[in-house]
């Protein structure tokens, strides 16, 4: 990673342990610094509560107590738009799309990552994150 380079701050909200441990194993890397949260209501108060840069990316489970991913997404853009924030679910994306209907548009989150996600595919996300911070 050259020098001038920061790494990537990415917010892993998962309530299922072994999830979260799965993302954050095959997304850790030298150039990401991985911060977890075991709901959707840790994962907001976790974004806020950040001093210093804030998060690049937020990687969060649809299905949670306390809130869902799209309160999530919601919560989150409502405080700093230009986060990049995908939801990650095993729940029928037309579900996720209606209650996302609801929200404005520049409080939703940038896309919906189907479960089982292939992990590389996570991988490529990042890089390609990467490169836009």
């Amino acid at each position: 990673m050259p020098e001038e380079q920061k790494p990537l701050e990415v917010l892993v909200v998962d309530d299922e342990q072994e999830v979260r441990s799965v993302l954050v194993e095959f997304i850790s890397s030298d150039g990401v610094n991985v911060t977890v949260a075991v709901d959707g209501q840790d994962g907001i108060d976790k974004y806020l509560k950040k001093e210093g840069r804030p998060y690049d990316l937020v990687l969060t489970d649809y299905s949670m107590p306390s809130a869902n991913g799209v309160e999530v997404a919601r919560e989150i853009k409502e405080q700093r738009r230009g986060t990049l924030i995908y939801i990650l679910s095993g729940t029928p994306r037309e579900i996720i799309d209606a209650e996302l209907s609801k929200v404005p548009e520049e409080s939703r989150s940038e896309g919906i990552i189907p479960k089982p996600y292939i992990i590389m595919g996570m991988v490529d996300l990042i890089e390609k994150i990467r490169l836009y911070i």
